[in-house]
């Protein structure tokens, strides 16, 4: 933590110390400041006050959420790359790509895909695409090209339980894009 420092903005008074907290995410150090804050309430009209708080507390509430997020983030479970397969999907792959999550886990319930699979598989621009790993699907996502291919809409994309936070789905989005020279 750095020193207290003292600051006057807007006529309210504050001392603050800034925490500064490296989180590994993704397999990348990613620095967070936090800036605690100690107001002067005295020096601050009722409103002003309240105003401040609230705005803290949303601010709390973001770092809060992030911190979650990044703690579910399974770094120990991470996928060696090496052991995943992709490949397109066909019509007779239905089964197993339902088996990749349950509908009920999916888009809270509005899983669309169970309907609309061989229609969208069997559509001249959609293309699906898997990830495996020992055989097994664990990881998909559907391929919409419009304008001629110039644009690419993705679509589906589900994970197995198992493999979430372990960066499957993030090395199945880099193959495809890949494949659709999406990345610069």
């Amino acid at each position: 933590m750095s020193s207290l420092l003292h600051h006057n903005h807007s006529g309210i008074e504050y001392d603050y110390k800034t925490l500064n907290l490296e989180i590994l995410m993704n397999k990348k150090l990613c620095s967070l400041s936090i800036a605690i804050v100690y107001l002067h309430t005295a020096s601050i009209p009722k409103e002003k006050y309240i105003n401040v708080i609230m705005n803290m507390k949303r601010t709390f509430h973001i770092i809060k959420r992030t911190l979650h997020i990044a703690s579910k983030i399974k770094q120990s479970d991470a996928v060696d790359t090496n052991m995943i397969t992709f490949h397109r999907v066909k019509v007779d792959d239905y089964y197993k790509v339902m088996s990749i999550r349950s509908p009920e886990d999916v888009y809270e319930g509005y899983d669309y895909l169970p309907d609309r699979f061989h229609k969208l598989i069997s559509s001249s621009s959609i293309e699906g695409y898997a990830a495996s790993i020992d055989k097994k699907l664990v990881a998909f996502q559907l391929v919409n090209l419009l304008d001629d291919g110039r644009t690419v809409l993705k679509q589906a994309g589900r994970v197995d339980k198992e493999y979430e936070g372990t960066g499957i789905y993030n090395a199945l989005d880099s193959f495809t894009q890949q494949k659709y020279n999406l990345l610069g």
